[in-house]
């Protein structure tokens, strides 16, 4: 596995966070130990932005990319959807996508929310070392 870059989120399959990540779960971290995440995150998720900040929160919730998709909330980094989970949108191809669900694959491989189906539970966690991301 290559280098992460500091502050990056992956997806891992077991129920602990490796060497150098931590757990997802808006734990707040000082920031003079955590001076270059700090940088990258600032007080996106939470904390006093003084002496401390959080990590993402990714317990019980599904992970949404930041934006606005038709019909939907538009959603910055740091947000929660609280659109009720039964706000429902249509997509291209007969396919519905329901709020606030964890998404499955259905025939065709087009994404879908199937709420009424088993769920797969993963560990999200953040890159505590790595490379600094570079904007340039």
């Amino acid at each position: 596995m290559s280098e992460p870059f500091l502050g990056e989120v992956r997806m891992f399959p077991f129920n602990f966070a490796p060497a150098g990540w931590a757990a997802c779960q808006g734990q707040l971290l000082a920031i003079s130990s955590n001076t270059a995440l700090f940088s990258i995150l600032g007080t996106t998720y939470g904390g006093n932005g003084t002496t401390n900040f959080a990590l993402p929160n990714l317990s019980g919730v599904a992970a949404a990319h930041q934006g606005q998709g038709a019909g939907l909330n538009n959603l910055e980094l740091g947000d929660l959807d609280t659109a009720p989970a039964t706000h429902q949108q249509a997509l291209p191809g007969s396919v519905t996508v329901a709020r606030n669900m964890l998404a499955g694959t259905s025939p065709g491989n087009a994404l879908a929310v199937f709420p009424a189906e088993p769920s797969l539970t993963i560990n999200f966690c953040i890159a505590l070392q790595g490379i600094f991301p570079s904007r340039n």
